[in-house]
């Protein structure tokens, strides 16, 4: 009897007889307040469930957010950075002095390598000089140029960059000059003529090494620490193309001494013009440079004072 009652009691009340946690399903058999009860904790779990999913989006939005905020300062502190990098880049190398400087050393180096194409042609051609006399006086423009170097190192101590720069400036032009007025009426076998075009390599292997020394130190003074790197490489690209397009001219317009010699000429006529114009600049710059020096020599000397002095009180 007491087995017939309690099947009794549960068969009026009903029972739970399968639950699925995972997918929150639940099968329930019995009267209608025991299924909305279930019901409702099945909803109270969900509602909970969709809660948690709803907090974690809206984390992780904010987070995010937070990165892409982050993300787009970095990016545009990073503009700003380069834009004021290639402004300062910009406005040094675009100034009258070093566009002045990159012209001149482009054609120092397109004037001297157009020379040494033509002497073996030259020599060869009009006087039957070889390899070996032609190696002679490569060697003898090298020991000249070796020479004027030492001499600038020691002159540029007495000397301004600018003074030598004009000087190897004026040197070049005149050996130019020079050559245009003797290449074309050389004679075969005249050895007044051979005197006259050696007098001419000889005057442009004294002021090419001026020139050049010149021309490095005065890029280094119009340039800043910051841009030196990258100006001394635009430098040397020039001197680069310099070397490259002299010979080519030279040994195209060999025959047409006029057209060889006055396309240099003009060129260098004009960074005369520029050089007069900048060259205000230019002193300004090694006065600037010049007083800077003389201040830091005074004050490593003040400091050498006062620490003597302190050893002595000592």
């Amino acid at each position: 009897s007491s087995i017939e009652s309690s099947g009794s009691s549960i068969m009026n009340y009903g029972a739970i007889t399968e639950v699925d946690e995972d997918d929150m399903e639940v099968s329930y058999s019995g009267p209608a307040s025991h299924a909305d009860a279930v019901a409702k904790a099945k909803g109270g779990r969900s509602k909970r469930r969709r809660d948690v999913s709803v907090s974690e989006k809206i984390f992780n939005s904010m987070v995010k957010s937070k990165h892409r905020a982050n993300a787009e300062l970095e990016l545009m502190q990073a503009s700003m950075i380069v834009e004021t990098t290639y402004k300062k880049y910009m406005d040094e190398f675009l100034t009258d002095s070093f566009v002045l400087l990159l012209s001149m050393v482009f054609i120092l180096f397109f004037c001297q390598v157009g020379v040494e194409t033509i002497i073996p042609v030259i020599m060869q051609e009009y006087f039957g000089y070889g390899i070996f006399e032609n190696s002679l006086i490569y060697m003898a423009g090298g020991l000249e140029a070796l020479i004027v170097f030492f001499g600038v190192a020691i002159a540029s101590r007495y000397v301004r960059d600018t003074t030598l720069q004009i000087i190897g400036w004026v040197l070049i032009l005149i050996a130019q000059i020079w050559l245009m007025f003797v290449i074309p009426h050389i004679e075969k076998g005249n050895v007044t003529h051979l005197v006259y075009f050696m007098l001419g390599i000889m005057i442009l292997y004294l002021g090419y090494p001026i020139a050049s020394v010149a021309n490095t130190c005065l890029s280094s003074k119009v340039l800043s620490q910051e841009t030196q790197g990258l100006g001394q490489g635009l430098r040397r690209l020039a001197s680069y193309l310099g070397l490259i397009y002299g010979p080519s001219w030279a040994g195209s317009t060999v025959t047409k001494p006029y057209l060889y010699l006055g396309v240099p000429i003009g060129v260098m006529l004009v960074n005369g013009i520029m050089l007069i114009l900048s060259y205000r600049d230019l002193r300004k710059v090694e006065n600037q440079i010049k007083e800077d020096s003389r201040q830091r020599k005074a004050k490593a000397q003040d400091e050498e004072s006062d620490r003597l002095l302190a050893q002595d009180h000592s």
